[in-house]
């Protein structure tokens, strides 16, 4: 069979038998054998170059056709392309680009991997280079801190790399895992070490994990950590590359989220720019409620203590006066959370009470620093701004209804407390009685010598102007106040008149404003005498009794005590005869002043031919109270006692 066509021969072996070769790219290379004798071997042999880039196996089969038998296929025979010396990787947050890259050293490497655009996602310095960073922000001891580093193998055949971290200067305890597309890497070969397979002359991303020991923490301007990870080929340990896992920010053991309700400063901010995260108005002696939710953003439980200050941060440091405590959902005042699990949280409210005095926010905001602290971790702390606005109040009293008793021709002297109980200085407004009694004499003095008793240096009051002068009624300001009542000497025994002390609602405030009185609930006294016959002096004194135990702490006085709620009030009114005639059918009446309840059966009466209790409210009501003493001798004393207690 002559395949040549005619042409020349490539090869004979003078014995007429030819060989005649031909090639084409897609069948390959092609000999005809002009004849092979019986017991006879022939063959054909060829080189063929490696092309460059040519990986893993090449595989290379004969066949054979004559005219005799059918076409028989040869054994297949491989040929793999594994040089050694020629494998190369690059670990860095952007690969080489040097495809012949081969036995490079760990030093730094170019930036560039083969496609040029693989780059580190976790990477925060912004410079391509070999150090993955994280530079800004906030870490979490207790969350692991990734880091996405690239791998580049510029070998011709698929490598399988070893990974190993050194932890540098990272803290005792830091440990690293390796993982790729979410899965872990393993040790596949039991070298105690875990390894991936990379494809020849590839690019791939593998994410380095830092595990650090709950509780590291450091600040942003501390010397950096510093990790180094390095990825060896297997089949050539001499092979190897390395890349730095750098950390520049601020780390802490995990972090606890102060909010308000609905997350409302959810974050790390202390402030909404400059700005309280949430305000609440209220009025002065009233609480003004915050809510507050601490999430554990930690993974493992604590608890953390909770504080407030009026700056940022002095734990418990308020104005004058001001009261601040958390109440926990089951309304317990407490000062910790208790144990919140990992990624839970706590609700609890912060109630922030101003003293009755304070001033309207017109004159000054009060703000409210309020922090969660880890009991465990001294880094784990969160701090947020809320801010209280007092409302302005406007609150003159008078306290309060009296009875008296005087005989014809007398005089009686009532005693009144003037107060301020609102957050505003008042400057003047109308003082004086409303109606008046019908036929008694009455006049309003202020006891400006303090001394307790009326007496001619005291000044006659028609309206607050003459109590302050230039000056001004300020908060919490009281004076005393007497209403001197003469009875004429043609009042008949028994006759018995009513009179009113009005405060006007209508005030000048600071720097001369009109101002109104808010609550007009305390501003009149009723005042009641009744004439009797002969000639009988009122006298009313009291006495502090701070653990209501029925004895009087001091000596009863007409001055006033200072008291607080809670605490009793033990009142001893006392009429003497200083006629010199019986005083018949003697009664003493009184009532429970406002803002106080009456101690149940506390009533005692003495003096007179016959004393009795003939009226007295319930345990903790209010209302009148009134004895009887028949008939009273000149000379001759009578009293009636009884205690109240302060309102909480």
């Amino acid at each position: 069979m002559n395949e040549g066509g005619g042409a020349t021969p490539d090869h004979t072996n003078g014995q007429g038998h030819t060989i005649f070769y031909s090639y084409d790219e897609t069948l390959g290379l092609k000999a005809v054998i002009s004849t092979l004798p019986v017991g006879k071997t022939s063959y054909i042999e060829f080189e063929a170059s490696v092309a460059d880039g040519a990986a893993g196996t090449i595989a290379n089969t004969g066949t054979i056709d004559s005219d005799q038998t059918g076409q028989q296929s040869s054994n297949e025979a491989r040929l793999t392309v594994d040089n050694g010396d020629a494998i190369a990787v690059t670990l860095a947050d952007r690969s080489a680009a040097d495809p012949a890259y081969a036995g490079r050293s760990k030093s730094d490497l170019p930036d560039d991997n083969l496609g040029g655009s693989v780059i580190s996602a976790t990477d925060g310095d912004g410079e391509a280079n070999d150090t993955i960073a994280h530079v800004a922000g906030y870490l979490s001891s207790s969350t692991p801190v990734p880091f996405e580093v690239i791998i580049t193998n510029h070998s011709n055949t698929a490598q399988r790399f070893n990974f190993s971290a050194a932890p540098g200067n990272y803290p005792e305890g830091t440990t690293f895992t390796f993982a790729t597309d979410g899965a872990p890497i393993l040790d596949t070969n039991g070298d105690g070490q875990p390894d991936i397979q990379v494809a020849a002359n590839t690019v791939s991303k593998l994410s380095v994990r830092a595990n650090l020991p709950s509780g590291s923490a450091r600040s942003a301007g501390q010397e950096a950590w510093e990790a180094t990870v390095t990825a060896t080929a297997i089949a050539n340990p001499a092979v190897s590359n390395q890349t730095r896992l750098r950390i520049e920010a601020a780390v802490g053991g995990g972090t606890v989220d102060l909010q308000n309700a609905e997350g409302k400063a959810s974050g790390g901010a202390v402030d909404d720019e400059g700005e309280p995260w949430t305000t609440v108005d209220t009025n002065p002696g009233e609480a003004a409620e915050f809510t507050l939710v601490v999430v554990n953003k930690r993974s493992v439980p604590d608890s953390f203590n909770l504080s407030f200050s009026e700056t940022n941060f002095a734990s418990g440091a308020m104005p004058a006066g001001w009261q601040v405590v958390f109440r926990n959902a089951d309304g317990e005042t407490v000062t910790n959370t208790g144990v919140i699990g990992p990624g839970a949280s706590a609700t609890f409210t912060a109630r922030v009470t101003p003293p009755a005095s304070a001033s309207p926010s017109s004159l000054g905001e009060t703000n409210v620093y309020f922090r969660a602290a880890s009991t465990s971790s001294p880094s784990v702390v969160d701090t947020k701004l809320d801010r209280v606005t007092v409302r302005q109040r406007v609150d003159l009293a008078i306290s309060t209804d009296q009875t008296a008793q005087a005989a014809p021709g007398g005089v009686v002297v009532i005693t009144h407390l003037l107060e301020n109980r609102g957050n505003v200085s008042i400057k003047n407004g109308a003082i004086g009685y409303d109606p008046a009694f019908p036929s008694f004499a009455e006049s309003l003095w202020h006891d400006i010598n303090g001394n307790g008793v009326w007496d001619s240096s005291d000044t006659l009051v028609n309206s607050l102007a003459d109590i302050v002068g230039e000056g001004s009624f300020a908060p919490d300001d009281t004076a005393l106040l007497f209403s001197r009542v003469q009875v004429p000497s043609t009042g008949a025994s028994g006759l018995s008149e009513s009179a009113k002390i009005v405060v006007g609602t209508n005030l000048t405030g600071p720097g001369g404003a009109s101002v109104t009185d808010q609550n007009t609930g305390n501003n009149a006294v009723t005042e009641t005498v009744t004439v009797v016959s002969g000639n009988v002096t009122v006298t009313k004194g009291q006495a502090l009794d701070a653990d209501c135990n029925g004895e009087a702490d001091v000596d009863f006085s007409p001055h006033p005590q200072a008291a607080a709620p809670g605490e009793c009030i033990v009142y001893r009114v006392t009429a003497v005869n200083v006629g010199t005639a019986n005083a018949d059918e003697l009664k003493i009446d009184d009532a429970v002043p406002a803002y106080t309840t009456y101690v149940g059966s506390s009533a005692v009466a003495e003096g007179g031919s016959s004393a009795s209790v003939s009226q007295q409210p319930d345990n903790r009501a209010t209302g009148a109270i009134q004895s009887k003493h028949d008939t009273l001798s000149p000379g001759q004393k009578a009293t009636l006692t009884f205690r109240v207690r302060i309102d909480q």
